[in-house]
């Protein structure tokens, strides 16, 4: 079965480096985007500066000069070999080619609304390469502290990030556990609480035992209390694992 699908850009202007009075700036149009007031035709994400305006710039080349090339190249039908997706490679007979360039929190210095797409790619890089743990942590962090993290809106993404069949939370805990030793146990707190029902209904992420050790020190440290259903239930199994006793550790401070 073959499918035809059409995607529209409509830009208000094409993106260019402008010449003022206090030097070059680029300004790089938007054709459509989610913001926190809605889907928008040309949203604004940001002005403001790039703290690795050098790095940025050649990873900008880069992606460009994808966008430019065209990779097809005509090939019998026994040659194509099958597309695999989830952290594999594949060859398809479009030979198509995907980049992008991610600018996290930490390496941005103006203003600007931090909506869906910002959220998204830290929550993303909760299960990223364990070496950019520090590094996801201080995005996360900028993002608190510019009074713009939405704590509701990355518990949600994070859960969706952990219920991918190749995610691990283990990464996620290693991420939010070296923000929460900076002194942000409150903050993270704000993301594990909405987050630790779906991520223990129907049934428990691999790895939830961990997840639940950090949520109940942020928990104490903050303060927190009231109960949580999901914990609650986990909590009350038989058995002494490490999910069952984390769960009941988490379920007694926010009672106490």
């Amino acid at each position: 079965m073959r499918t035809k699908h059409t995607q529209a850009y409509a830009y208000v202007h094409a993106s260019a480096v402008r010449e003022s009075a206090s030097g070059r700036s680029l300004a790089l149009k938007t054709s459509g985007g989610a913001t926190p007031g809605g889907e928008q035709a040309n949203p604004r994400f940001f002005d403001g500066f790039l703290t690795a305006p050098t790095a940025a710039a050649t990873a900008l080349l880069a992606v460009a000069d994808v966008a430019a090339t065209r990779y097809y190249r005509p090939g019998s039908a026994a040659s194509l070999d099958p597309v695999v997706t989830g952290c594999a490679w594949g060859r398809s007979p479009a030979a198509g080619v995907y980049a992008r360039l991610d600018v996290l929190a930490a390496g941005l210095d103006g203003d600007g609304p931090a909506g869906y797409a910002t959220h998204w790619l830290i929550a993303e890089r909760l299960d990223g390469d364990p070496k950019q743990a520090h590094a996801v942590a201080d995005a996360l962090l900028v993002l608190a502290a510019q009074g713009q993290l939405d704590p509701e809106l990355f518990a949600a993404q994070t859960q969706a990030v952990l219920r991918r069949d190749w995610s691990t939370s283990t990464r996620a805990v290693t991420v939010l556990r070296v923000a929460a030793e900076t002194g942000a146990r409150a903050t993270i707190w704000s993301i594990l609480r909405p987050a630790l029902p779906p991520l223990l209904r129907p049934a428990p992420i691999n790895g939830a035992g961990a997840l639940l050790a950090l949520a109940a020190e942020c928990a104490a440290h903050s303060g927190a209390k009231g109960p949580i259903p999901e914990v609650d239930e986990v909590a009350a199994r038989k058995g002494s694992s490490q999910i069952v006793e984390n769960a009941r550790l988490l379920r007694d401070g926010l009672r106490s």
